[in-house]
């Protein structure tokens, strides 16, 4: 039986209404086993086999907190400017944006009727503004990742994730037009809204988030592997828009080259230069003088860089190579 078979043996032995606890051991072993693929294609058999997206939300409750360190994988592979980094960095500012909710709701139910004097009641209006300003990075989602994980064949998880947006956009436009009309209500009404908006939308999202970085995210840059595609991607993405807090991509990205094997430097580095934005630079650290390297650029992307030493041995080499236009491959 294949580790996508068991797994999903044991997620119908929870929905069949086993006590999670008997099969967490099991689970938690065979789950320390998969990849982030493995475990969205065990999804996927389920929907095939008429479990429903409703019912399976539920059920990745017991396995998802056997995936902490995937995030943390996964970052290590994304350079700023990759799709995936884009949105990475953008959940963990509507992370901040749900504590800070959080917060406001502690506050507002200790009150006993609306005050415009407290900071907390615009504070409020800012985060629901920004929650519902999020449309566009689940529009990117939606319109540019998912398509392209189910031309692969993963189609479980993004209709997961897109039932999942379709539950919390009410609940974000309706905290916004809350929050704008709290000097007209009555507080008391006010206040039991709030709280039950908050109880539902900041567990609920940040449950989405952790998801898409921990299962879906991994399982795209698994079976993505085109470096081409990912391009394409971006060029989408920024057709669509973004988010008015998308934190700005870093101005230099540094690599080390001296901690990566001799074979494996080549690769990395223009894995980093073909998501490079223009007007950003690559900063790499060398134990020898990358000329070949210099040679290479230019041969392949004349004029679509600036290339200056910033130390010149004895013993590293550091260099600032700025993409000053899109990089278009000669020939392409």
């Amino acid at each position: 039986m294949s580790n996508v078979d068991r797994l999903t043996e044991i997620l119908q032995r929870l929905n069949a209404g086993e006590d999670p606890a008997q099969v967490k051991k099991e689970a938690q072993a065979l789950l320390a086993t998969l990849n982030p693929a493995e475990l969205s294609f065990a999804e996927q058999k389920l929907l095939d086999a008429g479990l429903s997206p409703e019912i399976l939300r539920q059920l990745c409750a017991v396995h998802l907190e056997m995936l902490g360190d995937e995030m943390a994988a996964m970052k290590a592979q994304l350079v700023p400017g990759h799709v995936l980094h884009t949105m990475v960095s953008e959940h963990d500012v509507i992370l901040g944006y749900l504590d800070a909710l959080e917060g406001v709701n502690r506050v507002v139910q200790q009150l006993t009727q609306y005050d415009a004097t407290r900071e907390e009641f615009a504070e409020l209006v800012h985060i629901a503004e920004h929650l519902v300003e999020a449309e566009s990075h689940h529009q990117r989602e939606e319109e540019v990742l998912f398509p392209e994980l189910e031309r692969r064949g993963v189609t479980g998880p993004p209709g997961i994730m897109r039932l999942e947006h379709q539950i919390m956009r009410p609940r974000k436009k309706e905290l916004l037009q809350l929050a704008e009309g709290a000097p007209q209500l009555d507080f008391a009404i006010f206040r039991k809204k709030l709280a039950g908006i908050v109880s539902m939308l900041v567990p609920t999202l940040r449950d989405h988030i952790f998801k898409e970085n921990s299962i879906l995210y991994p399982t795209a840059l698994q079976v993505i592997a085109d470096e081409t595609v990912w391009e394409r991607m971006r060029q989408a993405a920024d057709k669509i828009g973004y988010c008015c807090f998308t934190p700005a991509a870093v101005s230099v990205y540094t690599l080390d080259l001296r901690t990566l094997l001799p074979f494996e430097r080549h690769d990395r580095i223009f894995q980093v230069w073909q998501h490079l934005p223009k007007g950003q630079t690559l900063r790499i650290i060398n134990d020898h003088d990358p000329k070949p390297l210099h040679y290479q650029l230019m041969m392949e992307y004349p004029g679509q860089y600036d290339w200056a030493y910033e130390q010149q041995g004895p013993r590293d080499w550091i260099v600032r190579i700025q993409r000053i236009q899109e990089a278009v491959p000669v020939g392409s």
